[in-house]
């Protein structure tokens, strides 16, 4: 599918995308400053604020442009099946982190379970769609366990 996302639901993106920016902006101002490291704590989250920021302004931007040639009488796109599906995504996403912070499922299974299951919202509920969310999902939370406990010293639940 390479149908080309309404200039709205660009514009909407971004400005989600600056949002979550300047929190990260914010939150890395009231960082303490660094003793013995030259970068300090606050170095990831303002970088990966002014990476969010350059790479969204060029979206918007294209988003402004696609919005200005056309007319004004553009049918903004609204399917109530998407929005079904987004609603029960971020319910899954609640289940998620309910699941490994109070229940005390392992992260990998609850992980792969998450993927799966987000896959098949996102992509369908064939068998095969599943089938490969779920191997992928199960990849993806065994290597992130194992990096997180091997590289960085955290165990994940």
């Amino acid at each position: 599918m390479s149908k080309t996302p309404h200039p709205a639901t660009d514009l909407a993106l971004c400005a989600f995308i600056l949002a979550v920016a300047a929190l990260l902006l914010v939150g890395a101002s009231s960082l303490p400053p660094p003793r013995y490291d030259p970068l300090g704590s606050a170095a990831f989250p303002r970088a990966l604020g002014v990476l969010l920021i350059v790479l969204a302004l060029p979206i918007a931007a294209g988003a402004v442009r696609r919005l200005t040639r056309r007319s004004a009488s553009l049918p903004f796109p609204y399917d109530g099946g998407a929005l079904l599906r987004g609603g029960a995504l971020f319910l899954l996403l609640i289940v998620f982190i309910a699941a490994t912070a109070w229940f005390d499922v392992t992260f990998w299974i609850a992980g792969t379970i998450f993927v799966a299951v987000a896959g098949a919202l996102i992509g369908g509920f064939g068998r095969k769609q599943i089938a490969v969310s779920t191997i992928i999902g199960l990849v993806l939370c065994a290597g992130l366990a194992i990096m997180f406990s091997r590289y960085f010293h955290v165990d994940l639940p």
